[in-house]
Parts: structure tokens; sequence; C-alpha cells
């Protein structure tokens, strides 16, 4: 009898071994666990642990330079000799208002006719129009406070005060500083906010001589080379500001070069004084260009660690400047939360709203507009009557990109 070869040799087959068994036995119980489960009641999702309830929030909006120019003024004019800035910040007054409190760097004087021009004045309703859009304080030490001489600084504030607006950084008399001092202080929902203002010079110009109260400045060389930072000048301020027990510090600096986004060393020394002594915000002005923006986890001198928040420069609000980059701008939103528990304050969120300042030609009817980009893209794209025109459009698209680009935090350090 011939023997089977080992390939045919039958297979083992484990149908019948206790591994099997015990294979098949935990198959039904797995299949029975699992339909006991599926008829199982659906169990409620877990709640997440609630957030911290006992707090109180305070915001504040912020934009760059207002200023104005030949054209601006003679597009505000209107047939009877008045002049309407309404229809300028119409679109934007939203943006504005919607904050506790709103801010800008008022880069002009209400000094009297002629207006724009070598002193930068403008009408007196432009004040009523800001004040109407929502602003509430507004930095008045930069390049032209004194373009109207000290005369004309003071009726700069004389023309604020009358429309319910507050300036910073500037003084009409010793007397007035003496009573007032350099620093505002706004109380927002149980929140107390200090607010105080510098600029680096006057576009070359000195302060008459015995009207050294008039400004707040960074440089002790304001008038020529802008490297001597005054920080005792600077640390008197903070510690004016503190002596008032705010929550917040925020600081209004003009700074920086025309024209230029780099961020100086300069400006990162004045940046880190500041912080490091307890200021909270920088919103900074002059480049007329939007500029980096950026969250500092700093420890103060007193030891306390904390994040705070820069602004380099807010670009123009208000102009009609048509420089490479001035017609994109924002609107910085910021938010402040105190902790109510333990009285603590801290920066609770940052952003920005993009906005465009649109130029419509010389025919138009209102021919300067600052105008909300992404609400002015969605009505072309509707083909809303009012729409702005292609080359708008465009140009707001380009917009949002170099913004984009241009908030990011700084990286090269420029010598000036």
């Amino acid at each position: 009898m011939n023997q089977p070869r080992s390939q045919d040799r039958p297979r083992r087959s484990f149908s019948g071994s206790p591994l099997f068994l015990i294979a098949a036995i935990l198959a039904v119980v797995g299949v029975l666990a699992f339909y006991l489960k599926s008829q199982a009641p659906a169990q409620p999702p877990q709640a997440e642990a609630p957030a911290p309830t006992n707090t109180a929030t305070a915001t504040l909006a912020a934009v760059g330079d207002l200023t104005i120019s030949d054209v601006l003024a003679a597009d505000a004019l209107q047939s009877d000799g008045s002049y309407d800035f309404g229809s300028c910040l119409l679109n934007v007054t939203p943006l504005l208002s919607g904050a506790d409190l709103t801010v800008g760097n008022l880069e002009l004087t209400f000094s009297g006719s002629p207006y724009g021009g070598e002193n930068a004045s403008a009408p007196d309703s432009l004040a009523a129009a800001l004040g109407s859009a929502g602003f509430d304080l507004l930095q008045t030490a930069n390049s032209k406070s004194l373009a109207g001489g000290i005369s004309g600084l003071r009726s700069t504030l004389n023309t604020l005060q009358a429309n319910g607006l507050t300036a910073l950084g500037t003084f009409g008399t010793q007397a007035a500083l003496n009573d007032a001092g350099h620093v505002v202080l706004r109380e927002v929902n149980g929140i107390r906010i200090a607010f105080f203002a510098f600029t680096k010079g006057f576009g070359g110009m000195s302060i008459p001589t015995g009207s050294e109260y008039c400004a707040s400045l960074l440089y002790t060389d304001y008038n020529t080379a802008y490297q001597k930072i005054d920080r005792d000048a600077i640390l008197a301020v903070i510690d004016e500001a503190q002596a008032l027990d705010p929550d917040v510090i925020v600081a209004m600096v003009h700074w920086g070069s025309e024209y230029r986004m780099t961020v100086s060393q300069s400006q990162k020394d004045i940046a880190k004084l500041m912080f490091t002594n307890g200021v909270d915000v920088i919103l900074g002005s002059h480049s007329h260009m939007v500029g980096p923006m950026e969250t500092q986890h700093v420890t103060t001198a007193s030891g306390e660690e904390k994040d705070v928040f820069v602004a380099y420069s807010l670009g123009n609000f208000l102009s009609s400047d048509d420089e490479t980059y001035t017609r994109e701008s924002v609107v910085l939103n910021l938010e402040f939360v105190k902790d109510l528990d333990t009285g603590k304050t801290t920066i609770g969120s940052t952003d920005y709203v993009p906005v465009y300042l649109a130029d419509f030609g010389e025919d138009a009817a209102n021919r300067f507009q600052t105008l909300e980009i992404s609400q002015a893209m969605e009505l072309y794209d509707s083909a809303y009557l009012g729409r702005v025109n292609e080359a708008t459009y465009n140009a707001m698209q380009q917009a949002l990109e170099d913004l984009a680009k241009h908030t990011a935090p700084p990286e090269e350090t420029a010598s000036k």
C-alpha cells in the first residue's frame, strides 16, 4: 500500500479544539455585550467645567492718524460754506461707537482758516464729526501739535473739549498741566484704564521758550536726531499713572519714521522701558502705514509676569495720502478682562477689522470715505447698486493681503 505523500496529508482543523471553543464563547459574549449597550438609554454628555463668571470686561477700539489736507477740506465744503466730514467716517462709525472707549491720533489742529496747508488746520466741524462717530480720547502729541503755534495748540484743546473729546499728551498752560496731570483715567465696568501720550517731536519744530510744559516728549533731542530717550520723563509719567491705581495702562506714542514699517531699535528700547515699568498696551503712530503688532510676555521691574501688547503703527484712518500702503488701515480691538475675585486684569483678546481709505475721484459726491473692507466687498459681490468700483474692489483685495503681512511681529531692526 502506498503511503500518502506529506503534501497529501489532511490539514489539521481547529474547529474541534479547545481554542476554537474559547474563541467562539468570547465572540458570543462580545456580541451580547454590544447588543445590551445599544439598548441602554443614552447617557447625557458630560458638561465641561463652567468658565469663571465673576469677571468684568471693557473694550477699546484704536485707530491711526486723523489728518487734514487741502483736498480733504475742499471735499467737505458745502454749498452754504459749512464743512461736513460725516460721510467720510459713516461706514466705519459702528466699529468706533461699538467699543466702550475709542481712541485715535489727531494729527491736525483746530487753529482757524485757511484749512489744510502748513498749519494742518481743520474746521471745527471735524471735531463734532469725530465725536459723533464714537471717538472718546484723541492723541494730540504728534508732529502737528505746534503747526499752529502755542495759540493753535490751545485752540485745538478748547475745540476738543467743547465737543466732548479728551486730548492726550498736550497741555495749554502750565497751570492746566499742574491741575490735570499727564494721565487721563477712565473707568469702564469697574475696570480702571489710564491713558497717556508721548511724541518723538514736532516735525523739526522746537518748543517756544517758556512753553516747555506743552507736550510729553520721548527724546531730549526731539528736534534733531531722536537718539536720546528721555527715560526720566517717561518713567515719571508711568509713576503718575501707577499712582491712580489703574487696572490697565495704555500708552499712545508718536514714534518711528514716516512711510517706513520697519521697527527701529529705539522703538524697541522705548517699548521695553514702558512694559517693564507697568505699561500694558502701546499704540503707535506716525509712519502712516500699518505696521507690526505683537503680544509679548514680560517680567516687570516689580517681578510680575504678564502679557502685554504693542501695535507699532496703526496707519492712517482719515487721509488723502496716496503713498503706497497708506490707504489700507485697521480698527484695532482690545478686550480687557478683570477677575473680580482676585482683582487681576488681563488682555482678553486682540484683533482688528481691516479698513480702506477710498478716493472715488473729484467728481464723486463723497470723494473720501473710510470703508470696512469686508462689508464693501460683500456689497460689490452682491451687485449692490451703491457698490464700490472695480478698481477699489481690487485694491481692497490687495490690502487684505498686505495687512496680513505687515501686522506680523517685527523681525528686522532698523538703525534709527
